[in-house]
């Protein structure tokens, strides 16, 4: 994380991005718990929160907060004094409230820690609205103003617009987008299909009614569909186009109260006008629901949260390849793994001591009445004659003949007799194995 920060920083200062002579980044956060809420259980036992640089995409600050330590709960329930342990309980306030401290706690260290100010934050949208509008209105609206932060995002990026008009732009076409989504296109922008055609078209798609009577579900409930449908670019397209709805029949409350809400949003038009989302964290979030099994077991116990939260940490930022990189450490340094090698070998060598005859497949067929091959020993006379004529021609031989041999095989296994002439004797490679030999004795000529 501090080489990230190292980086967001030389591309702030590469930018000229300053806040009082500090350098400024813009980043992205998300935070999550260790269990599902379900809407009405807010009592995680865990939580963990991120900051990641918008430019490197890479974590610059994570926290992981824990409420409850198996070892300290124990000693309690019993009375007794708790033991000497690590104990990885940071958290004594309500869950509600990890989120937003580790993230203070990253923006209070960003300075000491990196070297940067976060000034600029791109977080999860928070909608509020009112029950009078259905569902299919709330999408439509979403996607409407999605559509213009694409629109003109696309301008400034492709067709060279100021950025100064491009924002100007933008806040008109947010506020009017209320307007949009209920028939009204007099002060929409070029870029609606409903302005630009003489006349509209039904489809099945479009909303036809203020309020659908069929519909009675919460504003609440469908708050997660409402942004993930709302923010596809199937919808965004869908928006461009008009509707049958009746102006003057639509409540005007509905819409000043739309207009309120409206006009926060296209206050951060300059902001807005970067068409950023936090996909990064969520794509944190996805990695972490690897490591702790997706939130269906409690690892609060102990340590096991704050290593599965950093590991996705490392994950993110070392990229795919470190998962099995650490595993194949982690595996390569196991006790049991080192010691695997070793115990097939004792194993065989306790095999070998335990047999009294060689049975292997290449043993019977050199030795024993299976043999295929049977040569006769060689008598004791002709033996010595064959060591002395081998002691005179190979091994009892001038100076001359040795500084030959010598020059010779210079280049040990390049040189063409080299191989021959090796085995003739004794060398640094084969004299270990010849004199740890046990030594044998047959027969009393041998004595």
């Amino acid at each position: 994380m501090l080489e990230a920060g190292q980086e967001e920083r030389q591309i702030a200062i590469e930018k000229g991005d300053f806040h009082n002579e500090i350098p400024s980044i813009t980043v992205i956060m998300d935070g999550g718990w260790s269990k599902r809420t379900h809407k009405h259980s807010y009592n995680a036992l865990g939580g963990v929160a991120i900051i990641i640089g918008k430019e490197t995409k890479k974590l610059l600050h994570i926290g992981v907060r824990n409420r409850y330590c198996y070892i300290c709960n124990s000693a309690e329930s019993r009375q007794e004094s708790v033991k000497p342990h690590s104990c990885f309980k940071n958290w004594n306030h309500d869950s509600q409230s990890m989120e937003s401290d580790i993230i203070i706690e990253g923006f209070k260290q960003a300075e000491s820690k990196h070297g940067l100010r976060y000034m600029r934050v791109i977080d999860n949208p928070i909608y509020k609205g009112r029950h009078n509008l259905t569902k299919n209105v709330r999408i439509r609206l979403v996607s409407a103003v999605r559509c213009a932060i694409r629109m003109r995002a696309k301008e400034v990026k492709e067709k060279g617009v100021e950025k100064t008009e491009a924002v100007r732009n933008l806040r008109h076409d947010i506020i009017n987008s209320v307007h949009h989504v209920f028939g009204k296109h007099s002060n929409c922008s070029d870029f609606c299909k409903a302005k630009l055609s003489s006349s509209t078209t039904s489809d099945d798609s479009i909303l036809t009614s203020l309020q659908d009577p069929d519909e009675s579900s919460d504003i609440f409930e469908d708050q997660v569909k409402l942004w993930t449908e709302g923010t596809s670019i199937e919808a965004q397209e869908e928006t461009r186009k008009g509707t049958h709805i009746n102006y003057s029949d639509v409540e005007q409350y509905i819409i000043q109260d739309v207009c309120t809400l409206l006009s926060r949003i296209s206050e951060k038009a300059d902001r807005l006008l970067g068409n950023n989302t936090t996909n990064l964290a969520e794509s944190w979030m996805h990695i972490r629901c690897k490591f702790d099994g997706g939130k269906l077991y409690n690892l609060c116990n102990r340590g096991s949260w704050h290593g599965r939260c950093f590991g996705g940490g490392l994950r993110m930022n070392f990229g795919p390849e470190w998962s099995p990189k650490r595993s194949n450490i982690r595996l390569a340094n196991s006790t049991r793994y080192k010691a695997k090698y070793n115990t097939h070998q004792k194993r065989w060598k306790r095999k070998m001591r335990s047999l009294t005859i060689s049975c292997s497949k290449k043993a019977r067929r050199s030795y024993g009445p299976e043999a295929i091959d049977v040569t006769e020993d060689i008598p004791v006379t002709d033996l010595a004659v064959l060591q002395s004529d081998f002691l005179e021609k190979h091994i009892n031989i001038s100076e001359m003949k040795i500084k030959e041999i010598a020059s010779a095989m210079i280049k040990q296994s390049q040189s063409d007799n080299w191989h021959s002439e090796r085995k003739k004797r004794i060398t640094c490679s084969n004299f270990g194995k010849n004199h740890s030999k046990k030594t044998i004795y047959i027969g009393k000529e041998f004595s």
